[in-house]
């Protein structure tokens, strides 16, 4: 297995003619007590994680081939990849497609990071279907959202189409969108007065309704029942 671009090995001073280095010593850090400095008789060579230190144990004299160093820094990466995800879900839900966008941009490779989000997957840490019933929920009763902009965001967000327009039904049933309309135009009932003309009012009302995404059929019932 050839490594990732982002690791880097221990320069070519640690290694002896049989391309093997020798571990002199191990170090808690000082500033970062959950990491290990490993030193050979040359010096630093790398730093890892106690979660890394545990899959692969070490002890001074302990000698490592190149490959050994690999696999053991391909571990310590593919924890960082993971620490970095749980990080994020930790703050807020997001979708598996939001996850592996966030660690593609940083340039980590595709396998490990599907690899990962199939291990949260099996967890329960992420579930798409759950996300988008919370999604569509806060966005309908907390933002007043409508449901073609809580299903066009969704959908960006890698969820199936078929999730989402169940999840939208779920959180925002047609009467209690029609509500929601009906409040957004009183809310800006001011605004919508400054119009005199009755057919510019309705255009400016429906433009306003559709724009947070209801349906036009939506819009039309509330602009009627707004204006009796």
């Amino acid at each position: 297995m050839n490594a990732s671009p982002e690791i880097e090995m221990p320069d070519a001073e640690h290694w002896d003619e049989s391309d093997q280095v020798v571990i002199k010593e191990i170090q808690v850090q000082k500033k970062k007590r959950d990491r290990f400095s490993v030193f050979s008789k040359n010096g630093f060579m790398f730093g890892l994680s106690t979660d890394t230190f545990i899959k692969h144990p070490l002890s001074s004299g302990q000698v490592l081939s190149r490959s050994d160093v690999q696999q053991i820094l391909e571990t310590e990466h593919r924890v960082k990849i993971q620490a970095s995800l749980l990080q994020l879900i930790s703050r807020r839900a997001h979708s598996r497609k939001e996850l592996y966008q966030k660690a593609k941009k940083k340039g980590h490779n595709s396998a490990i990071i599907n690899s990962i989000l199939d291990e949260f997957e099996e967890k329960g840490w992420i579930d798409d279907e759950g996300f988008a019933f919370s999604f569509a929920k806060d966005k309908g009763q907390l933002k007043a959202w409508g449901p073609k902009k809580i299903q066009q965001h969704l959908l960006q967000k890698g969820i199936p189409q078929r999730i989402a327009e169940e999840a939208i039904e779920h959180a925002i049933p047609q009467d209690e969108a029609l509500q929601t309309c009906l409040k957004l135009l009183l809310k800006k009932k001011w605004y919508f007065d400054k119009t005199e003309d009755t057919y510019k009012r309705k255009q400016k009302m429906m433009a306003y309704l559709m724009q947070r995404g209801f349906t036009s059929h939506v819009c039309l019932k509330a602009i009627e029942q707004s204006l009796n």
